[in-house]
């Protein structure tokens, strides 16, 4: 009832697993034997659960850095400025590009783009090398004039979808006088799925998952139905420990940003005494 491609699972390897984890693996409507009566490729509980099985399974590969949630060497041409100035910011989101004046229905981030990890740029069509670009840790700085180069870069959420003042989540510049060629690396979110799904031919592009997603699944259709009602307790347990996958993301996402303490102002940390100097 289903195969393996090489080490990636099909969604039906994970569900005969799930069934056999639940002791619902007999005959079912059609008097196949492994298709169940509970817990069908069909039931109503079936595709949500599993695609919040697999949704934590990604949470927690990305939270350890695994390769097979990273995108590199992604290539994105920004066009020129439309405006200028100390007080000019363009953004790359989801619905396109705004250039400081305009937003532009192309270019727009990948589909697939969770969040940037790391980001270089060249200016469009120079052949010259890609050179990295920064976070700052206080934010974008503000510019007196734009120049030939983006230079820095920010990762936020705008407040809304109109232009110029965000976009939902977004990549942020002070922009260039130049068209720039930026090359992303970044954390991908994968596939889910959507009803009606070919079990037996549908894959889940992680390698040798069938056995986690699978008792993932069998845990969360369980705990529903057991008794009818979860308990509140279990229900909470399960939010704090989604919350803290997320808080963990978060963290992680911060740590790439190179953080340095604040220098002192001149000539603080001195004090004169009978003509001496002591520092501290």
């Amino acid at each position: 009832m289903g195969t393996l491609t090489g080490t990636y699972p099909s969604l039906e390897v994970i569900m005969n697993l799930v069934r056999v984890y639940q002791n619902d693996w007999l005959a079912g409507a059609t008097n196949t034997p492994g298709e169940g009566q509970i817990t069908t490729d069909t039931s109503p509980q079936t595709l949500p659960a599993l695609n919040a099985s697999i949704r934590e399974l990604y949470r927690q590969l990305r939270n350890v850095g695994s390769p097979s949630l990273i995108r590199d060497n992604v290539l994105i041409n920004l066009p020129a400025n439309g405006a200028t100035g100390p007080n000019v910011q363009t953004y790359l989101s989801q619905q396109g590009y705004f250039d400081g004046l305009t937003l532009q229905p192309s270019p727009v981030l990948p589909g697939d783009l969770l969040f940037p990890e790391f980001l270089w740029e060249q200016q469009t069509g120079s052949g010259l090398p890609f050179v990295p670009m920064f976070q700052p840790q206080a934010g974008l700085p503000s510019p007196l004039q734009q120049s030939t180069r983006l230079g820095v870069w920010e990762w936020r959420g705008g407040a809304s979808f109109t232009p110029g003042a965000g976009g939902g989540d977004a990549l942020f510049f002070v922009g260039s006088i130049a068209p720039i060629t930026i090359r992303i690396r970044y954390k991908a979110a994968l596939t889910q799925f959507v009803s009606p799904v070919n079990f037996p031919n549908t894959y889940v592009p992680i390698m040798d998952c069938e056995d986690v997603l699978a008792y993932k699944t069998a845990y969360k259709i369980s705990s529903a139905i057991s008794g009818m009602t979860p308990p509140v307790a279990d229900l909470k347990a399960n939010a704090e420990a989604a919350l803290s996958d997320l808080k963990l993301e978060i963290i992680r996402r911060a740590q790439t940003i190179e953080y340095h303490r604040e220098p002192y102002p001149a000539g603080a940390g001195t004090t004169s005494n009978a003509g001496t100097t002591n520092t501290f």
